[in-house]
């Protein structure tokens, strides 16, 4: 058994993997992680990403191509009403 303190402020999407087991973190010192390891022996440490995430970006990235697809057709449209120049 062991006990892994990591120094990065808690986030529960973090998760060591210890000799095939996932460990979720525990608060520690009020901020930190603290992963109490059930084995001895190599571990990985990763953070997966909530999908809600991703979703938020190409949700993001979809309305501004929308923002800049009205600003030119607006821009063309007053072109066109005010004739050529």
């Amino acid at each position: 058994r062991g006990e892994v303190l990591v120094s990065e402020s808690f986030d529960a999407n973090w998760r060591l993997f210890v000799d095939g087991q996932n460990v979720a973190p525990e608060l520690s010192f009020g901020w930190a992680m603290r992963f109490e390891s059930p084995s001895e022996g190599p571990a990985a440490l990763w953070h997966s990403r909530p999908d809600s995430v991703a979703d938020r970006a190409v949700i993001q990235i979809v309305l501004w191509l929308v923002v800049a697809q009205l600003a030119l057709s607006e821009r063309r449209r007053q072109r066109s009403i005010a004739g050529p120049v």
